[in-house]
């Protein structure tokens, strides 16, 4: 535990040089860069949840040591879509959050969406096939009914005009 506060320390310190060091980022940049980026990757604590969220929920060693690793890039210049970089190149893109809409991962997003689109047009050429089937043969059936009966109806008929 004294290890841990001791690292997180010297860490602090380390990074605080860095920024009075650095070429002219102000410490709010690197803070801003923290607030940006902490969101969009996950912690790797172990937790799945976003460096973010770990922290509110947990407070993490893991957590603290990325958030100051990625202040002390912030405070070196890098933008917040170069530290993602930093990371995706480092751990692969199991890191963020949110999969990137390219490539497979832009298959992965529009599929689901394109499938039930799909299978909405199926089922309402389904319904609309059966329907206009079940109209059909209802009023063949009616028509079949009514020719096969008419004998019947003028017999029926026959009859009655002979007993008046």
């Amino acid at each position: 535990m004294l290890a841990r506060r001791l690292a997180l320390a010297a860490l602090v310190v380390a990074m605080g040089l860095l920024t009075m060091a650095g070429p002219g980022v102000s410490p709010s940049h690197a803070g801003s860069i923290v607030d940006e980026v902490e969101g969009k990757i996950i912690c790797q604590c172990g937790c799945t949840y976003t460096l973010e969220a770990c922290a509110s929920a947990m407070g993490c060693s893991v957590g603290d040591q990325m958030r100051a690793e990625i202040a002390a890039m912030g405070a070196q210049g890098m933008t917040a879509a170069q530290v993602l970089d930093s990371y995706v190149a480092r751990y692969g893109e199991a890191i963020l959050a949110a999969p990137t809409k390219r490539g497979f991962n832009l298959t992965a997003w529009v599929t689901p969406f394109a499938a039930i689109a799909a299978g909405g047009a199926v089922v309402y050429l389904l319904l609309q096939a059966w329907w206009r089937r079940h109209i059909l043969v209802t009023g063949a059936t009616q028509e079949r009914r009514r020719a096969a009966l008419d004998p019947f109806l003028e017999q029926v008929d026959r009859e009655l005009e002979e007993e008046s």
